[in-house]
């Protein structure tokens, strides 16, 4: 029979070995909450050999058909460890060469020590819902590369304690994350967190050996640069993406003494999980030593200033074909952060002026609550903000703003309108774009909603607009598709005529929509996934392996067959004259010339009362072929932008709903919500269908109560207090009254309506998907929630 590895070391053989004086010996291993029997505590200090230590059971097997497997002990931490022995040697030799060769398999290794440890699979299982084993040890691997790209941007220190007799400990949380503004009592710490690695005073701790210990910083903390907030985001702070950095950029010139080498390792200990170990006794208890505060180990860890030459800087690359490559210190590619940047206040700001961040509203109903380092940033344009510029820039192009109507621009749209319309998207979407700071916080006082469905301007108005009655917010995909994504011969910019038809359509939309996005109603928001490739292809895998599982494809209500023929009836419609006889005449050849010719001019007439066709022959041949799309937010894609703005979603296809439950194996509504699910399952939501009535309707006191009754809903999914029951019960009375006081408002004050049920979805513990979660861990922000609260799904009465 094969021999299975049961006993897995999260912290390797070899590793620990790098810590003993010579072979063969031991270690002093401390226990830091040992086991209370009967007649009090067990022994906290014992002596063990590195096969003895940093081990547990069965911590990264699987039982596939109920037979252990230990691939992942073998074959994957094999081959880590392998390299990261090597890396780890040739990193503390320092020769350059070696140096070079070692930077990414050390990177490799040092993703995958911090998450390999009982500490960070419990913080992988923290920021997950139901995981079993095998969902945790899949979560792991896709995750072990989380902090590479800002760990390598880094200013990195290697700190030798050659001249202290007291050497750096071993602990069980080996890769260990310092910032002076979290000692291990903050809330931020609480097991089994710790700062954040993208925070501005975050530093990251890893002792190579005995002798030598690893520190990183960031640029600015390490400058010392003014006005650095410890707990703000740093500079273009991002999880994943490709970077340039110097492989041979290292400081080694500081050697520190004993009571330094104390700060470290009392910094090891105090985040440590349950156990430390080093050769000598005393050295475990660095804390009867030490004799700063918390505070003071940002001085043994910050690096020399005079070193600091050494990083930073902007890299100019230039390649044999011609082509060359921009980056800044902070990894970013485009400088729009510059045409992009704005200047927060320098004072503070009135209660009721307009919020830094962007998002239209006053600023004490949007950030004045909210810690700054958990606001969207303040010093660049906001996505409402940027969809307000490219408002006025497409108005600029087309000649809207100079007294053009809308005829003029379906007569006169050409090439260069399209070209300049899709550079200016270009430009404010680049492909450096952090969205992770851009996205609106999830924020209990508002009712957000992300729509999953077509986003088309013939629908946009029943199924999205017409919800802004009820609903605070809408998050609303973009489809106007980014340049940066496209092969050239299908490019908007380098074959603009191919979108022509798919344009129009597209402004038509962003022109109903702009009030709403004025307002801060709807977020317009683009596709992260065409400018974060890899992003867009994680998402596009799991779509694509979710309906190959599934097969669930079939629209129940016809919308996508209906849209189709619409448009192939309004590309027909531009046709010659006796081009659409005849068609006609060969479709139809019972017809007499009369008829079909008296048929050709009521579609022609057609063509031209319709806001949405061109006022221009269709010309022959391929080059003048358009390219048209039916844009939607996938599952994936809208589940994870309701989980970083804290949003529910909602949909009016059927298709979409039964595909949210099926790839999330939702469970029925938590029996505590059913009095306000039973409820608004019976209730008839009155809309209206024109865009200005729908923005008039939205100021009415009458409606208001509607939006509190969702906003509860929010407040107790995001941010619950007290007991829940007692609650839901008095959210379904607020309901009922608020569903009559809204009846009545909508016969006295706008009769000409449609009607809608909605049905509503809260399991106990939210809509949850793994896959969709890996994303919000590594493209989101620290606030985002690990499952989408609640969905709801809009049906015909």
């Amino acid at each position: 029979m094969d021999q299975h590895t049961h006993e897995n070391h999260y912290v390797p053989i070899w590793y620990q070995k790098r810590f003993l004086p010579a072979p063969g010996a031991q270690f002093f291993y401390l226990d830091l909450s040992p086991t209370i029997y009967r007649n009090g505590p067990g022994k906290s200090v014992s002596k063990r050999v590195p096969k003895s230590s940093f081990k547990k059971t069965d911590l990264y097997t699987t039982w596939p058909g109920g037979q252990p497997n230990d691939e992942i002990e073998r074959l994957l931490f094999g081959e880590i460890d392998n390299s990261g022995a090597v890396a780890i040697r040739q990193l503390t030799g320092g020769k350059p060469e070696e140096v070079h060769d070692a930077f990414k398999p050390f990177f490799e290794y040092l993703g995958a020590q911090k998450l390999r440890t009982p500490k960070g699979l419990d913080w992988i299982n923290a920021h997950y819902s139901q995981l079993d084993q095998f969902g945790l040890m899949r979560e792991m691997q896709q995750l072990l590369t989380l902090n590479l790209t800002i760990w390598s941007e880094g200013v990195r220190e290697i700190v030798s304690a050659e001249k202290s007799d007291v050497k750096f400990i071993i602990s069980d949380n080996p890769v260990t994350l310092y910032n002076a503004a979290c000692p291990p009592d903050a809330p931020t710490c609480h097991y089994p967190n710790e700062p954040s690695v993208q925070w501005n005073g975050t530093q990251t701790i890893f002792p190579l050996d005995a002798e030598h210990c690893l520190i990183l910083s960031h640029l600015d903390y390490a400058k010392q640069a003014d006005g650095v907030d410890l707990l703000a985001e740093r500079q273009n702070a991002r999880n994943f993406g490709e970077s340039l950095v110097r492989t041979d950029a290292w400081i080694r010139s500081r050697s520190l003494s004993r009571e330094q080498v104390l700060a470290i390792n009392y910094l090891l200990k105090s985040r440590a999980c349950k156990h430390v170990a080093a050769p000598v006794e005393d050295w475990l208890y660095p804390e009867q030593e030490y004799a700063g505060d918390w505070g003071k180990i940002a001085e043994v860890l910050r690096p020399p200033a005079d070193e600091l030459w050494h990083f930073g800087g902007e890299m100019y690359v230039g390649y044999e074909d011609g082509s060359t490559h921009y980056q800044d210190p902070y990894g970013r590619t485009s400088g729009s952060h510059e045409y992009l940047k704005k200047s927060p206040p320098s004072e503070l700001i009135d209660d009721e002026a307009e919020c830094g961040c962007g998002s239209g509203y006053s600023f004490t109903a949007c950030c004045k609550d909210i810690p700054e380092a958990h606001r969207p940033t303040w010093s660049v344009a906001s996505i409402r903000e940027r969809n307000l510029m490219f408002v006025g820039k497409v108005k600029n192009i087309l000649g809207l703003d100079s007294g053009k109507s809308w005829n003029d621009v379906r007569a006169e749209l050409n090439d260069e309108h399209v070209t300049q319309i899709y550079r200016c998207l270009q430009a404010l979407w680049p492909t450096d774009t952090n969205f992770r700071e851009l996205w609106r916080r999830p924020d209990p006082r508002i009712f957000r909603a992300v729509y999953m469905g077509c986003i088309d301007p013939r629908t946009v108005v029943t199924s999205v607009l017409s919800w802004s009655s009820y609903f605070d917010e809408v998050v609303l995909l973009n489809p106007f598709i980014n340049p940066a994504c496209v092969r050239p011969e299908f490019s908007p910019v380098e074959n603009p005529s191919q979108h022509r038809v798919q344009t129009l359509k597209n402004v038509m939309l962003l022109l109903e929509l702009e009030p709403f996005i004025r307002a801060g109603i709807v977020h317009f928001v683009p596709d992260p996934g065409e400018v974060e490739f890899a992003f867009g292809k994680a998402i596009r895998d799991m779509a694509q392996a979710r309906v190959s599982d599934a097969g669930d494809i079939h629209d129940d209500t016809g919308m996508f067959k209906r849209l189709a023929e619409d448009d192939t009836e309004r590309l027909f419609s531009r046709l010659p004259l006796g081009s659409i006889s005849s068609i006609i005449r060969q479709s139809s050849p019972h017809l007499n010339n009369a008829a079909v010719d008296e048929m050709a001019r009521k579609f022609k007439k057609l063509g031209d009362d319709d806001p949405l066709a061109l006022l221009q022959p269709t010309q022959p041949g391929k080059d003048h072929s358009q390219l048209m799309a039916f844009r939607c937010a996938p599952l994936e894609l809208s589940m994870f932008l309701a989980q970083v703005t804290g949003a529910a979603i909602f949909t009016d296809l059927p298709i979409f709903w039964r595909q949210l439950h099926a790839a999330t194996q939702a469970q029925p509504t938590s029996a505590y919500w059913l009095p306000f699910t039973n409820l608004t399952d019976q209730l008839l939501f009155s809309l209206a269908e024109v865009p200005h009535e729908i923005y008039r309707m939205r100021t009415s006191v009458d409606l208001a109560n509607f939006r509190a009754v969702f906003r509860s809903v929010s407040k107790l999914l995001i941010a619950p207090e007290g007991e829940i029951a007692g609650q839901v019960e008095q959210l379904a009375n607020d309901t009922g009254i608020a569903s009559l006081v809204a009846q009545d408002f909508w016969a006295r004050e706008c009769p000409a309506v449609f009607t809608r049920r909605l049905r509503v979805t809260i399991p106990d513990e939210g809509f949850a998907y793994a896959g969709v979660q890996r994303q919000v861990l590594t493209y989101g922000h620290e606030d985002a929630l690990k499952t989408v609260p609640l969905a709801l799904l809009i049906e015909l009465p």
